[in-house]
């Protein structure tokens, strides 16, 4: 009987130290994964602020490029070079004439 019952309290140090090394590896790996998370986390909110700050850049270039196009068409039109009228046909650019 006394065999038996060391077995059984072998058996239970053995897998009191295995569950406790489960334990502590599954505590390390579960670390990992938060450390790389939080760094992927990170890493999107910078990228998502660049993304940001490159899209106002866009959009106040886009605005300033606007204002230009509107300023330089304003005085094509004042100076006569753009104006309406009556056509004979449309006017083929390739071919330079009035088709």
């Amino acid at each position: 009987m006394e065999a038996l019952e060391e077995r059984v309290d072998r058996l239970e140090r053995i897998v009191e130290e295995l569950s406790e090394t489960i334990g502590r590896e599954f505590n390390k790996a579960y670390n990992i994964i938060i450390q790389n998370d939080l760094a992927a986390q990170k890493r999107f909110k910078e990228w998502e602020e660049r993304f940001e700050k490159e899209k106002q850049e866009r959009e106040a270039q886009r605005e300033k490029d606007r204002k230009e196009w509107e300023e330089y068409f304003r005085k094509c039109y004042e100076n006569g070079d753009i104006y309406l009228s009556e056509y004979e046909s449309y006017y083929c650019v390739g071919c330079e004439e009035f088709k």
